[in-house]
Parts: structure tokens; C-alpha cells; sequence
């Protein structure tokens, strides 16, 4: 067996141990490998509880659900609408423009990111999920609406994000290229 703790500024998030049915002792090799894994997982703890009395459930910057919630509430999100004999929408929403950040900067990045977030945020029922899914992407799931509304929903959010605007600099904004996507359940 090998026990590697997962230390990450000086706060230790657990251990993770791996056992081999095999009597071999693990190589120096898979041992490294053991302990970059621990790292990396330490790392993203950390990243989660970095502000205090964040949510790791929550996407900071944004204020929204993040990945981490989709995957807990998806099982029970198909067995209501298996249950109660419903369908919903699940749309997805890419920054499209893979150099933005590169091109005007991190910060700009982010507020591109904030923007969206914050127009989607308005365009969204209360019962919707929405959710910031990967660094610029997002993605939502809409309860209760057949495939003929989900597509106006699509084309709608796909010309307001093409009208937004972000500030780059106080005298110029540029768009936000956005791919939408959508599948039904």
C-alpha cells in the first residue's frame, strides 16, 4: 500500500491511500505519480475553500452554481422529470473566442465572463439552473418546456449575447462571440 497526504499551505485535506492486491511494492514511479495527484487535489480543495465562507458548491466570481452542484442535482433533476412525466431544456453557452483573454488581457477576461453571467442571470427563471460549467462556459437547465420553446429560448439568448457589450477600456467595448447549444431530456 501507499498513503499520501494532501497538504496544501500548510492545511492537510486528507490522504489518499492505494492498495495493490499484488504483494510488488509500488516503484519509485508510481509513487511520484501518487503524490502529483495528491498535490493537485489539495490544490483544488484549497482553491474551493480560498475565500472565507465560500460555498464549494459555488462559482465566486460569478455568484452561481458551479460545476460541482450540476453534478449532485442531475440524477435528481431526470428523476423528477422521469417522475412527473416532464421534459427540459439543457443549454449550453461558450465564449467563443479562445484568445480573448490573451488578446485584451485577464481582467477583461474575467469581466467578460461577469457579463455574461450577469445577463444570463436576468434572462433565467428562478426555477431554472444555471450554472457556470467551465471557465467560459456555462450551462442551464430548463424544467417544463417542450423543444419548439427551448429553440426560441436558444435564438433569443443567442442575439442578446451577440448585442452585449463589454468595456475594454473606458473609451471602447467589443462583443462576445457565443456558441449556444441545446439538447431536450
Amino acid at each position: 500500500s501507499a498513503i499520501v497526504p494532501m497538504n496544501s499551505n500548510g492545511i492537510v485535506w486528507g490522504a489518499i491511500a492505494l492498495y495493490r492486491k499484488q504483494k510488488a511494492k509500488f516503484t519509485d514511479e508510481e509513487f511520484r505519480r501518487l503524490e502529483i495527484i495528491a498535490a493537485q487535489t489539495s490544490q483544488a480543495l484549497a482553491n474551493c475553500h480560498r475565500e472565507a465562507g465560500a460555498s464549494p458548491l459555488i462559482d465566486s466570481p460569478t455568484g452561481l452554481p458551479n460545476g460541482y452542484h450540476l453534478h449532485l442535482m442531475f440524477d435528481q433533476l431526470v428523476a423528477d422529470a422521469n417522475k412527473f412525466h416532464y421534459s427540459f431544456a439543457v443549454l449550453v453557452f461558450r465564449l467563443d473566442d479562445p484568445k480573448l483573454r490573451r488578446r485584451w488581457g485577464y481582467i477583461f477576461g474575467d469581466e467578460a465572463v461577469r457579463a455574461t453571467a450577469s445577463f444570463l442571470k436576468r434572462e433565467f427563471r428562478e426555477n431554472d439552473l444555471l450554472v457556470r460549467y467551465a471557465s467560459d462556459e456555462f450551462l442551464a437547465i430548463v424544467p417544463r418546456v417542450d423543444r419548439a420553446h427551448a429553440e426560441t429560448l436558444t435564438i433569443r439568448f443567442r442575439e442578446g449575447l451577440a448585442a452585449l457589450q463589454v468595456p475594454i477600456r473606458a473609451s471602447s467595448q467589443t462583443g462576445l462571440p457565443v456558441t449556444v447549444g441545446l439538447a431536450m431530456f
